[in-house]
């Protein structure tokens, strides 16, 4: 899968494959993604507007964040 540039473990200086915790959870999306008849050429295609979408959230929440009014606090007087 590595070859379709769905994952892209690290190699070590002997050229052994090291998978990180990212890698393993991206398998487990394209496993799920393959179980419902998703092809690999699908899956990468799928992955890559998931990932888009999930950066746009993101996004789209640090804006509202940043653009939101505050609420005044009220001064008491003495």
């Amino acid at each position: 899968m590595s070859g379709r540039n769905l994952l892209s473990p690290v190699r070590t200086v002997g050229g052994t494959r090291r998978y990180s915790d990212d890698d393993l959870a991206q398998l487990g999306r394209i496993t799920a993604l393959l179980s419902e008849g998703i092809n690999l050429a699908g899956n990468a295609k799928v992955l890559d507007l998931q990932d888009r979408n999930a950066h746009l959230d993101a996004e789209f929440t640090r804006l509202r964040k940043a653009t939101t009014p505050r609420p005044r606090h009220e001064h008491a007087t003495v």
